[in-house]
């Protein structure tokens, strides 16, 4: 059975200082079959300017098929080493830096993993919280520490979904299948994994998904 689930980017709240950011890609971290894997989507998706996220705009990631019986545990999105930047009061940019061990990216763990059942579609939606995410440092200079919500993960028949994929035809027929809380550990390393990643399940693709699994 089809199931689409389009991961989405919202900006959380309108924070001047932030105003853009580079994202290399994002995966979702899957379970099944007794197999452990990476699905990268949305990868190399470049410049993503916040201020154009404001008001219910959303930023579409991707749409997947054939997920049926995997179950999803992490969601984890790797940034570019650069190309962040903020706007400052007086009109000039700031080149954001980044802890350095950004670089294996930015995990968002739930709370109660979520299996893809037959007959749903599925669609969730990552909070980039700009106001919580930039430290304006005593020198003029700007650190990027990102502050990740996944505020909506959502299940509704797959029949409630209009043909061309889009929204559902009735709202009420969705259901959360999260609670809406889960948000990336930022209390220790900055909410990033710095453990060893060769530990890490295999990355795949969407087209490797169906022989993997």
């Amino acid at each position: 059975m089809f199931h689409r689930q389009p991961s989405v980017w919202k900006r959380d709240a309108f924070c001047k200082s932030l105003r853009r950011f580079c994202v290399h890609h994002v995966e979702l971290w899957l379970e099944g079959k007794g197999k452990e894997a990476r699905l990268i989507i949305a990868e190399n998706l470049g410049d993503v300017d916040l201020m154009t996220l404001r008001d219910g705009v959303l930023l579409p990631l991707a749409d997947l098929e054939d997920m049926t019986d995997l179950k999803v545990s992490k969601i984890r999105v790797v940034l570019d080493d650069e190309g962040h930047y903020g706007l400052k009061a007086d009109g000039t940019t700031c080149s954001m830096k980044t802890p350095s061990a950004q670089q294996t990216g930015i995990k968002i763990v739930l709370s109660e993993p979520v299996t893809f059942e037959n007959g749903y579609s599925y669609s969730l939606v990552i909070d980039f919280d700009a106001e919580r995410s930039v430290v304006q440092q005593g020198n003029g200079g700007c650190l990027l520490k990102p502050v990740l919500k996944l505020p909506s993960f959502a299940k509704t028949p797959v029949e409630n979904i209009e043909d061309d994929g889009g929204e559902p035809i009735d709202e009420g027929l969705e259901e959360p299948v999260t609670d809406g809380l889960d948000s990336n550990d930022t209390s220790g390393g900055d909410g990033f994994d710095s453990g060893d990643s060769s530990t890490w399940p295999e990355g795949i693709s969407q087209e490797e998904l169906d022989s993997y699994f």
